[in-house]
Order: C-alpha cells, then sequence, then structure tokens
C-alpha cells in the first residue's frame, strides 16, 4: 500500500532500521552484520518528532550514576531511574528557587538597614522634639 508505515518487525531489519526507514533515511545494516555498535546515522530519526525544544542524553555513570542511587535511597518507592532523574531535577529546582527567595530577603533586609542608617542625616529631630513644635 503506498504511504505505508513499515512495521517495526517487517522482516526487513531491526526496529531501529525501520524507524530510520520511516524517517526517510537508509538503514545501516552493514553496522550490525559487522557486531558493532551502531553509533552513525545517515539521517536524524528524530526528525519526524514535532518539536523546536533541545533534547539532552545523559548516561548512568559516574557522579550521575552516584546521585540516582542517593535519590533510590531518598524515594524508594520511585524504582523508575528516568522518574529519579526527573525528580532530582525537580528538587533542585526547588532548592534553587529558595535560594532565590533567601537572597532576596537578605537584599531588602540590607536596605532597610541602609535606609535607616540614613535618616538620622535627612531630618533634624530636635525641632520636632522641642515643645515649640507642639504649641
Amino acid at each position: 500500500m503506498p504511504g505505508a508505515v513499515p512495521s517495526l518487525g517487517d522482516g526487513r531489519g531491526n526496529a531501529l532500521d525501520a524507524l530510520i526507514r520511516i524517517a526517510g533515511g537508509k538503514p545501516l545494516g552493514c553496522a550490525r552484520d559487522q557486531g558493532r555498535c551502531r553509533t552513525r546515522l545517515e539521517r536524524c530519526y528524530t526528525s519526524a518528532v514535532p518539536t523546536t525544544k533541545p533534547r539532552y542524553t545523559v548516561t548512568d555513570a559516574g557522579h550521575l550514576a552516584e546521585m540516582l542511587d542517593a535519590a533510590g535511597r531518598r524515594w524508594p518507592e520511585v524504582s523508575d531511574r528516568r522518574q529519579l532523574l526527573l525528580r532530582l531535577a525537580e528538587e533542585g529546582h526547588h532548592a534553587l528557587a529558595g535560594a532565590d527567595l533567601a537572597r532576596d530577603a537578605s537584599e531588602r533586609r540590607d536596605r532597610i538597614a541602609q535606609a535607616l542608617e540614613r535618616i538620622p542625616g535627612l531630618v533634624d529631630t530636635a525641632p520636632l522634639l522641642a515643645d515649640e513644635a507642639w504649641t
């Protein structure tokens, strides 16, 4: 049938080859035949996904793996490491927002203290405190 999308199990290769065909690229069966990792594609297979947002690829290794392990101990009810990564990002956002609020409050207190220090030089309080001001 013209315009039909090949199924992922169509017998012409693996699922990645089928996705590459859907996006209009050429499958790279030779890399599979030689037993190597297929990390180079002729065309981005995600071009059919409608988004202008950037995508990020991270590997669960090193410091990230340690952070995810710690998150798993903190939230044992979450077993999916992807969900743990999202929870870590959300907690980091909350921590940054809290730090911003604390910084803003500190700056506000500093401005108030500076204003209170300047007031005596701006106002002559002697006439206000004298009895003549009230008569």
